[in-house]
């Protein structure tokens, strides 16, 4: 599939030991994330086709250029994906919004389909566990794994990329390996 990416290197303002003052760079990177997406809609590039996607912090600054592009344009993208997050609701800041438990940083995270690692175990390793999220996010893309989430009812869904939008919501929990394959 073609698509176009865009990668947005925010380090200056994410690298500060003040949780507080990274808050605030997030918000107004998120904002000029927003303007840029809203200038492509206007462009052509349908919203529906946009999918914006930020681990931890970086989920924060999607969140504020999703809720933006909805304040500002009346815009709203198809997808978001928070990957290990900071806490915070990210339901309504698209279509649909999946996020990627695999820490206690996410703990407190929400979206339309909550996908919980390993039931949402918390290992020992916080910072290895954090990065699994990008990590199995990127085999949805790049293929090989057949990553499959399924809540206590039987309801299931594919994690990541490929997700059903039209599938079961709510938590799902998903079992890996604690390797670097995931499959």
């Amino acid at each position: 599939e073609n698509a176009n990416v865009i990668v947005v290197d925010w380090a200056t303002g994410a690298k500060t030991p003040n949780l507080l003052a990274a808050a605030a760079s997030s918000n107004a990177v998120g904002s000029d994330v927003g303007w840029l997406v809203g200038t492509m809609t206007t462009m052509g590039q349908s919203p529906k086709r946009i999918t914006l996607i930020g681990h931890s912090l970086g989920a924060n600054v999607m969140k504020v250029a999703g809720l933006g592009l909805i304040n500002v344009g009346n815009i709203k993208v198809g997808q978001l994906v928070a990957l290990d997050p900071v806490a915070g609701i990210y339901t309504g800041a698209a279509d649909l919004v999946q996020v990627i438990h695999t820490s206690s940083v996410a703990a407190l995270a929400a979206g339309d389909i909550d996908f919980y690692i390993n039931n949402g175990a918390i290992e020992a390793n916080q910072v290895t566990a954090h990065m699994k999220a990008i990590n199995i996010y990127v085999k949805s893309v790049n293929g090989g794994c057949a990553f499959k989430a399924c809540n206590a009812a039987g309801g299931c869904n594919k994690v990541g990329y490929g997700v059903n939008a039209e599938g079961t919501k709510g938590r799902l929990d998903l079992s890996v390996p604690n390797t670097s394959t995931f499959c």
